[in-house]
């Protein structure tokens, strides 16, 4: 299996507050200069584009539309929604309609796509049957930041029944998505997770190995 190499970035909050919109241009404008000596394979934008949602033809809408258009003409993105108060429903959907000369691929609920290798290069979703899909060059999981109900969405399970935890939700999701994982690296393809989210009640400075509670994805 080949190592890739992928430039991650998240939390950019792009926002019509001047100030803060020119900052955060300005860093951009960094990871788009890094991208272009790099040339990574993959370009991941882990959540929270947008500060307060999508608002069509504001300074800072268009600036994030401005920022994926440069990074998908150098590589392919993949792009995951953060939490809801920032990137709001299906806000970054507008990044999945970019003519760029790279595949961009933006999603607000878990899905898991892989890039192909020949040309026209595109990201295809796949769900846990690889067979019959075109040669992939990598693999990846996409974690937006989760509602219970957007969880449940991925699958046959409803939450109107009792019992059922968000926990329990998620660990249902990476079961299945580790399944699929294993059949790609199996076939040579590198697999990648990009996500949004924290984790509550693990002390850094301590060792105090993985945490106790239920990962907060929102």
């Amino acid at each position: 299996m080949d190592a890739i190499k992928v430039l991650h970035c998240a939390d950019l909050h792009f926002d019509d507050e001047q100030g803060r919109l020119q900052n955060t241009i300005e860093c951009c404008g960094r990871v788009i200069a890094t991208a272009q000596v790099e040339i990574p394979d993959l370009i991941a934008i882990a959540g929270d584009v947008f500060e307060r949602g999508l608002v069509l033809g504001s300074p800072g809408t268009l600036a994030a539309i401005d920022f994926v258009h440069r990074c998908g003409n150098v590589a392919p993105v993949v792009i995951t929604s953060g939490t809801p108060t920032h990137d709001a429903a299906n806000s970054t959907e507008v990044f999945n309609r970019l003519k760029t000369e790279h595949p961009v691929y933006a999603t607000g609920l878990p899905r898991q796509v892989g890039l192909t290798k020949e040309e026209p290069r595109e990201f295809k979703e796949v769900s846990g049957n690889m067979e019959g899909k075109p040669e992939l060059y990598l693999f990846v999981s996409c974690l937006p930041s989760l509602t219970k109900a957007a969880l449940a969405a991925t699958g046959s399970r409803s939450i109107d029944g009792a019992g059922i935890e968000y926990a329990e939700l998620l660990r249902d999701l990476f079961q299945a998505w580790g399944i699929t994982n294993e059949k790609a690296n199996g076939l040579g393809i590198p697999t990648i997770l990009v996500g949004h989210g924290t984790v509550r009640a693990h002390d850094c400075r301590r060792d105090k190995g993985l945490p106790t509670r239920t990962p907060n994805l929102g």
